[in-house]
């Protein structure tokens, strides 16, 4: 009877040390495969440099950037396109919120994270990801009918990557909130590299969206054989 007792006891410490882990950050299955898919992408011939406290991450497409940014204990992530798409279907970048802003024919998305402190000192860009989206958990998510991880970008803006780029044909996806778009004048039909897309969610309700795609083989298949994709 009392070898079933300690065994018993056992299993309950190991039940506690596990929900404690769990509750510390410590075992979190979603956030450590989208590290390791995030590390699968940058990894995969996407241009990338370290600026002052910046990692700017350059999509196949050359003008569209993820920016990862940690000044001072200051963590925001930006996305920065190619302005010109937007212009030419009718932005007035008067009419866009103070997250959005137009310079230099760039569109820039930011989100002010927060000013936590990192755990992780070292600048190596797997690390500053996984510093980031330990300190703000509820800025990632998984979104299981694409197979893909989101990092928020404020206001339904996302930047999106998938889980497993060789099985997926949508390894990054750009994902917009049209609303604040077409209220500042944009004619969504007209964004040039975009497509409007109903996109189900894992709770089987639709979300419309802005959506620019990119499928990393197909990019370098084509500057491999100097066509046009």
């Amino acid at each position: 009877m009392k070898k079933y007792i300690i065994i018993s006891v056992i299993a309950v410490i190991g039940v506690i040390a596990l929900t404690v882990t769990y509750l510390n950050g410590n075992f979190d299955v979603v956030k450590d495969a989208s590290v390791n898919s995030f590390n699968d992408l940058v990894i995969s011939g996407l241009d990338k440099k370290r600026d002052d406290s910046s990692w700017i991450i350059t999509m196949p497409d050359k003008t569209s950037n993820l920016i990862l940014k940690t000044d001072k204990n200051v963590t925001t992530v930006t996305l920065s396109l190619d302005a010109t798409p937007f212009l030419k279907a009718g932005l007035d970048a008067n009419k866009l919120p103070a997250y959005m802003t137009v310079n230099e024919n760039k569109l820039y998305i930011t989100s002010i994270y927060g000013s936590k402190k990192l755990k992780n000192s070292s600048i190596a860009i797997d690390n500053i990801f996984n510093n980031i989206v330990t300190a703000y958990r509820d800025k990632l998510s998984y979104h299981n009918a694409l197979g893909h991880f989101g990092l928020a970008v404020e206001d339904g803006n996302a930047f999106e990557f998938a889980k497993d780029i060789n099985k997926n044909d949508k390894d990054i996806v750009i994902a917009l909130n049209p609303k604040t778009l077409e209220a500042a004048s944009v004619d969504l039909s007209k964004v040039e590299g975009y497509i409007t897309a109903d996109v189900k969610m894992d709770n089987g309700k639709s979300v419309k969206k802005l959506l620019k795609v990119f499928n990393i083989e197909e990019v370098t298949k084509c500057l491999i054989t100097n066509q046009s994709c």
